[in-house]
């Protein structure tokens, strides 16, 4: 029978299947000290049960103009995922590189894997209206005032109406595990909505119970608890917010 896009409420949550430590490849993560696309990929790593090391161009561990000018920033920019040496670049691609190595992309089962890959797309469309409209630490309103407004107004509650059909129905989850790759990805995004929103006076998930009810479910997670806390490779200091409003 053909596998369905969405997963039963019912089925089991079975842990996602992990790479061999003898098997895993050196990782190493670099960074600036702000939230933004740091935190999804930490947060891939850490519910991915991955050992990383850490590197943020701000406090000094990495020469960032060093490597601009050598192979290991292949489009310039920030965040770049080592993986045995070798650079990947680009948010998305290195979510879906942890995925295939820590067994959270859903791996066989086509379902799940669908759901993930598409929540990490869906994230990268939050992201663009975030970057087109959102006041951040270098970035003020400026001549955006519309942009912004319809940011909130629009495309945010477009998004997330959409979001809400995907999830499990009567539950707080999007696949089987409930903690794909993609299903990370699209929480740390949606996170720094919400302390955005909390900064704005403005609450964004509470119209969307099913999604609300799953950020609510990963938030309280140790391993999210961990991150948010500093407790990774990363340290504290990855963890301003990027985006103010």
């Amino acid at each position: 029978a053909p596998h369905a896009l969405t997963t039963p409420a019912s089925s089991p949550r079975l842990p996602p299947a992990r790479a061999s430590p003898n098997m895993a490849p050196t990782l190493k993560l670099v960074y600036f000290d702000v939230m933004a696309r740091g935190l999804p990929l930490v947060m891939c790593l850490e519910h991915g049960g991955l050992e990383y090391e850490a590197k943020n161009v701000l406090r000094g561990d990495l020469d960032w103009a060093a490597m601009k000018a050598s192979d290991d920033a292949p489009f310039d920019q920030l965040p770049v995922l080592f993986v045995d040496g070798k650079p990947i670049a680009q948010t998305a691609a290195c979510a879906h590189v942890i995925g295939k190595i820590a067994g959270t992309d859903g791996g066989d089962d086509i379902a799940d894997y669908a759901v993930s890959s598409m929540l990490i797309s869906e994230t990268e469309d939050i992201y663009k209206d975030l970057a087109k409209g959102a006041v951040t630490q270098f970035k003020e309103l400026g001549d955006r005032a519309e942009d912004n407004k319809a940011m909130w107004a629009e495309a945010f509650p477009k998004h997330y109406a959409m979001l809400e059909k995907l999830v499990v129905a009567g539950g707080d989850a999007f696949t089987s595990t409930g903690v794909s790759v993609g299903e990370i990805y699209l929480w740390s995004i949606l996170h720094q909505v919400s302390l955005m929103a909390g900064e704005a006076g403005k609450t964004s998930l509470d119209a969307f119970p099913k999604l609300k009810a799953f950020y609510d479910r990963v938030a309280s997670m140790e391993k999210t608890k961990a991150v948010l806390e500093g407790k990774t490779a990363m340290g504290p200091s990855l963890w301003g917010q990027y985006f103010i409003e």
